[in-house]
């Protein structure tokens, strides 16, 4: 048997392999699929975080600054940088605040997530395959991460995820891929300072943008890439610090006091 039939067999006994391991996980994934519904037509709180973020939202249509931790009449406090929620606003002011419109922004996300996987493993022969192992690894990250339940709600994780990723993808096309494009540069450096802006933990991206320095042929442009988009967060930040009468800053490390 010649190497190209070869080939060709062990595409098959993968392809069925995956078809196989699609199969066994269904009940799983039907469950996660009857969920999504349910969290669709549930029209009230699930959990406190989605409480606490609908007050917020609330908040920034009331032009009232969300991070004020005394004087703002409720009990809580923003735990998260504004992105999530600046967006949500943004959607409720068009469409009507509902817990629907940050749950739909979610679910929005964790799809996004998928069409980003399936790029990564993106070739123009092989859709199938690629369609096969992405819904894969996708279904199977649902189920090993059993909290993932918790992110199509109203709440910030899901969207600081599909945004880290997509930096992620950007810098692969640079780095791997040899696509310097600037446009590749601008999404891969705002994506990752958008994760950060959306969930301060999400700083993998940056730890990634920060390490590729060494694998990028061209290290001079990357280094000079690498300070602009220093900057651009330095100066995304302060805004922010601004913007919040100086709260920003104290509610962020409150949060991480409590939630470590």
């Amino acid at each position: 048997m010649n190497s190209l039939k070869m080939n060709k067999f062990f595409r098959y006994v993968i392809l069925i392999i995956i078809f196989l391991l699609l199969i066994y996980d269904l009940p799983n994934i039907n469950k996660f699929v009857e969920y999504l519904i349910s969290v669709v037509k549930y029209p009230y709180v699930f959990s406190m975080t989605e409480n606490e973020n609908m007050l917020a939202i609330n908040g920034l249509l009331n032009n009232q600054n969300v991070y004020s931790m005394s004087g703002n009449g409720t009990n809580y406090y923003l735990v998260y940088p504004p992105l999530f929620h600046l967006i949500s606003a943004l959607f409720s002011k068009i469409f009507g605040l509902t817990i629907l419109i940050p749950r739909i922004i979610s679910i929005v996300s964790l799809i996004s997530l998928g069409v980003v996987l399936f790029n990564f493993f993106k070739h123009k022969m092989r859709v199938w395959e690629n369609l096969l192992i992405t819904f894969l690894l996708f279904s199977f990250t649902l189920n090993i991460a059993n909290y993932a339940k918790y992110y199509i709600l109203a709440r910030a994780d899901m969207l600081a995820f599909a945004l880290a990723f997509g930096s992620l993808f950007f810098i692969w096309q640079i780095i791997y891929q040899q696509n310097n494009s600037k446009t590749n540069y601008m999404l891969a450096g705002a994506l990752a300072l958008c994760a950060f802006l959306t969930k301060q933990s999400i700083i993998f991206p940056f730890i990634v943008l920060i390490l590729s320095t060494f694998l990028s042929p061209d290290r001079k442009g990357w280094l000079k890439f690498l300070v602009y988009l220093v900057a651009t967060s330095a100066v995304a930040l302060i805004l922010i610090q601004l913007v919040t009468g100086g709260q920003f800053w104290p509610s962020m490390i409150l949060a991480s006091q409590v939630y470590g």
